[in-house]
């Protein structure tokens, strides 16, 4: 109750856009004493939020924490009016890991988990996710679909161009897709993403989809062996971004893509806005499968989402799952 009440206080402060609010039209609105707003105001500011207090006018937010935080967070898709719930978490092994274990648990559907930092981040084939950044976003949405598994070939493919449309978007960044889960901006990974769902012989039951999403690394926060291969939006905009806003339009972006995808509203804008944004137009390219490296020139995607490639002699190969490296021209 505590932290759903601040973030009402903080969706109150978030409306006035810098202006002052009145402690008695905070009480009202949240159904608090003036005295109890004072509180809570108290304890924010023992988390990183200041406010000025000015008699006959109220109190204004002048600063907020650069970190994630649940209230401010939970204030944010007040003011979006998102209908996934929340559950943050400091810390946790893995946010799909967790999501997975509420879902076991009977959570109500669709939720989204969100963690500080990860212990264990992992992404496709077992690979771990560097997530010791404060400065980034690590967060899953989890979903009961219903829906038979072929359907859900495209899922992945779908959910992240919907990711790079929204954060090109928001951030004034020109993100690309690469197949078949990342996130690029000048060849380097921004954001990857990770599906795992359970399904019985015909229908799948529980989804769950990851993201992580380099909001305002520097270049040099990244592991040596990663550091030329990753970059931020901070580094592509030229400008950090407010965490927390950010995560809440990136919420809001997923919950519309999923209901889109679920809906089956989505063809269209998939099947045109594919080619705009996929890094591998035009490339050479080497997949790569557990045995062996295969290279061509790649031809885009199928309606299912499989990668389509022109092999040296000609003939065309399709690819339904494996690791794509650009081959220098």
């Amino acid at each position: 109750m505590g932290e759903v009440c601040d973030a009402d206080i903080l969706a109150a402060f978030l409306a006035a856009d810098g202006d002052y609010v009145s402690g008695a039209t905070i009480a009202e609105d949240t159904g608090v004493s003036r005295a109890a707003v004072w509180g809570r105001l108290e304890r924010l500011r023992t988390e990183g939020f200041a406010f000025e207090a000015v008699r006959n006018k109220g109190y204004r937010l002048e600063t907020t924490p650069e970190g994630l935080h649940p209230a401010l967070l939970g204030a944010h898709l007040l003011r979006l009016a998102c209908p996934a719930h929340l559950h943050y978490l400091a810390e946790t092994d893995s946010t799909n890991t967790q999501a997975e274990r509420l879902l076991a648990d009977g959570e109500h559907t669709p939720f989204v988990v969100v963690a500080g930092r990860q212990s264990a981040g992992r992404g496709r084939r077992g690979r771990a996710w560097f997530s010791e950044d404060p400065g980034n976003l690590t967060l899953s949405l989890a979903l009961r679909p219903q829906l038979p598994p072929v359907r859900m070939q495209t899922f992945t493919l779908w959910m992240g161009l919907s990711t790079c449309l929204a954060v090109n978007e928001l951030c004034g960044v020109d993100l690309k897709v690469k197949w078949p889960n990342d996130l690029h901006w000048e060849g380097k990974k921004v954001a990857g993403m990770l599906t795992e769902a359970r399904s019985d012989s015909e229908m799948l039951r529980d989804l769950v989809f990851g993201i992580g999403l380099n909001v305002n690394s520097l270049p040099e926060s990244f592991p040596p062996d990663v550091r030329p291969l990753a970059s931020s939006l901070r580094e592509a905009a030229g400008r950090p971004f407010d965490l927390n806003a950010t995560a809440a339009q990136l919420i809001v972006a997923l919950q519309r893509a999923s209901d889109a995808f679920l809906e089956d509203r989505y063809r269209e804008t998939f099947r045109e806005q594919w080619p705009c944004h996929d890094a591998l137009v035009g490339r050479p390219v080497t997949v790569s499968l557990t045995d062996g490296d295969i290279s061509g020139d790649y031809l885009g995607i199928d309606e299912t989402g499989t990668l389509r490639l022109r092999l040296p002699d000609g003939q065309e190969r399709l690819f339904a799952a494996g690791d794509v490296t650009l081959r220098k021209q």
